[in-house]
């Protein structure tokens, strides 16, 4: 199902990327880069980058995207904890760890890594960076997937 008036949604990247080896931030990047409506990023063995658009899961496409390997996934995963030995200990000991990550200028994640079938596999969620203003809280109330979430602190009282 595509977007409310929109064509089939799909994600093709060839140009983005030189020789060399593809890091996780220079993936990320240019993922949102060429669709900011992104919410999840997921990374499986054996299968392409996926990402959700608008509900729907969608194969990331291109030259140097194919189906990742266990390797590939271990190193993003590897990438997405860093020196976090809690998580690292956690994965080892219980099969999955949740970690937060960003790339600064671009957006945050909140990632979920575990272990399917003897190999890393990510489920990212895309935390966008900017503040949304009330108009387009709005429109997103109006939408059957929106949810809105209100905090209130002391100091805002």
């Amino acid at each position: 199902m595509a977007a409310p008036g929109n064509a089939p949604i799909s994600l093709t990247l060839d140009a983005e990327f030189g020789a060399g080896t593809l890091t996780t931030d220079a993936l990320l990047t240019a993922m949102l880069n060429r669709r900011p409506d992104i919410s999840e990023i997921i990374f499986s063995p054996g299968r392409s980058p996926q990402v959700e658009i608008h509900g729907q899961l969608i194969p990331v496409q291109g030259a140097r995207l194919q189906s990742l390997t266990a390797d590939e996934t271990r190193r993003i995963a590897s990438d997405l904890i860093g020196s976090n030995k809690q998580a690292v200990n956690m994965l080892r000991e219980q099969g999955f760890c949740d970690v937060s990550y960003g790339i600064a200028g671009v957006a945050r994640f909140r990632a979920n890594i575990f272990i399917q079938r003897g190999s890393c596999a990510v489920v990212m969620r895309v935390i966008p960076s900017n503040i949304p203003d009330m108009k387009s809280l709005g429109k997103k109330m109006r939408d059957p997937l929106g949810t809105l979430i209100i905090h209130i602190s002391k100091k805002n009282l």
